[in-house]
């Protein structure tokens, strides 16, 4: 597929060859930090433009709120947002919106999915609640929150907006929510007659096929979320509350950082040739929180988009069968580059045109991993593969900026200037 790079003063545009243009995929990646936000726009002759918006990204010492913000504001409307999951990096410009769009004042949202406490711990779990006492005891957690800072300097969700939790915030704005599973969670299920993940019409040119979390995998993260709150000496054993819907969104993203950062990370920063990164062994220190990820597979006439929120490569693999390979336009790669999310077993399966990479890389981390790169490009190709980042001051994106590994491993990298808005057109 032959792509041309068009600069132009505040972004970069890569376009690819369409028919007649009957019809266009836009995909604008914004400066998230370390996390992912993305606006997809699909536009054809025959109907107006449909935007997703899939997840906020980091916003707390990130400029790139306002752009979403202006850029919101451009559309008006809003057809989808899909919130991926429970993680700041994922949800804190989701909140932050929500926050700021009182009476549709930024943008109309028409629905949105989200896998929020209340539907896991009630639709999935059990159906207890909390005491008054252990209400009270959790909100005092929440109200005394204090600033704190991560390893790199940077504030994490403010006390005010870690009380607003995204739950209440999409009930506080009457948000038209989980509509297509009938207000219940938004999972995986096989279609009866073809046995493969359901796919859910969005337009009679649009669709989406569900390919995680499954029903399990949802169980395993409720109790999580139960063994996190029982860590605050806190019990179950009357009546739902608000409080605690706030309570376990917060400590669940607190707790999934804690689980990560004492992860022992392979630091691979001295430049070796992909051969090395590829041969090396492989890991699945994987989250539960980030195994619960709604990713799914976008489909609008002859194009296929694989969106891969933070989800785990076995439980893709597993929804996806190993007998079946998949070519897909574009793949948005799982947890920023992890080398622990994206295993040579789904790449034997799975390929793509153009691979997208989201972070800044100044998580403790440090994503996008060599090896998760070295993952992708190793395979034999017919065409180039295009590695898109959205900063190109990340150790792998340096890198791979190798002209003999790029015609050895046929790709090219494509970057925008730090803190712009990437765009591309399949």
């Amino acid at each position: 597929m032959l792509i041309k790079k068009i600069v132009k003063p505040t972004t970069f545009y890569y376009f690819c060859e369409k028919i007649k243009n009957t019809m266009a995929v836009f995909v604008e990646i914004f400066p998230a930090s370390y996390g992912d936000c993305f606006l997809v726009r699909l536009e054809s002759e025959d109907s107006k433009p449909y935007h997703i918006l899939i997840d906020g990204g980091k916003i707390c010492g990130n400029p790139h709120k306002n752009k979403l913000i202006e850029r919101l504001q451009q559309i008006q409307s809003l057809d989808l947002l899909i919130v991926t999951h429970i993680d700041d990096d994922h949800i804190e410009g989701i909140i932050e919106l929500l926050e700021q769009n009182e009476n549709d004042s930024i943008v109309h949202i028409k629905e949105i999915w989200f896998n929020g406490f209340r539907h896991i711990h009630y639709y999935i779990g059990d159906t207890q609640g909390l005491s008054q006492d252990h209400i009270n005891r959790l909100d005092k957690i929440l109200a005394h929150r204090k600033s704190k800072q991560d390893t790199n300097g940077i504030k994490e969700i403010s006390a005010d907006t870690a009380h607003n939790t995204l739950t209440p915030l999409i009930m506080q704005r009457n948000l038209p929510w989980n509509q297509r599973f009938l207000g219940e969670t938004v999972i995986m299920e096989k279609d009866m007659e073809t046995n493969q993940a359901r796919k859910y019409e969005l337009r009679k040119d649009i669709s989406i096929q569900i390919l995680t979390p499954t029903k399990e995998i949802l169980m395993e993260l409720d109790n999580f979320w139960l063994k996190a709150l029982n860590s605050k000496n806190t019990k179950y054993n009357e009546v739902e509350d608000e409080i605690l819907t706030k309570a376990v969104e917060y400590l669940l993203a607190q707790t999934e950082e804690e689980v990560e950062s004492n992860q022992i990370k392979t630091v691979s920063a001295v430049t070796n040739d992909i051969e090395y990164y590829y041969s090396l062994n492989e890991t699945k220190n994987t989250t539960i929180n980030n195994r619960s990820s709604i990713s799914f597979i976008l489909e609008f006439y002859d194009k296929k988009l694989l969106f891969l929120g933070d989800a785990a490569a076995d439980d893709i693999l597993s929804c996806l069968g190993k007998d079946t390979n998949h070519h897909f336009d574009l793949i948005k790669v799982s947890h920023h580059g992890s080398k622990t999310y994206t295993s040579k077993a789904l790449l034997e399966i799975v390929d793509a045109d153009n691979f997208i990479i989201s972070t800044n890389g100044k998580r403790y981390k440090q994503h996008p991993d060599m090896e998760c790169i070295a993952k992708i490009v190793y395979r034999p190709t017919e065409s180039k593969r295009n590695l898109i980042f959205n900063y190109p001051s990340v150790s792998a994106y340096q890198l791979m900026q190798n002209s003999e590994w790029g015609n050895t491993y046929k790709y090219e990298l494509y970057s925008t200037i730090e803190g712009e808005i990437n765009t591309i057109e399949i």
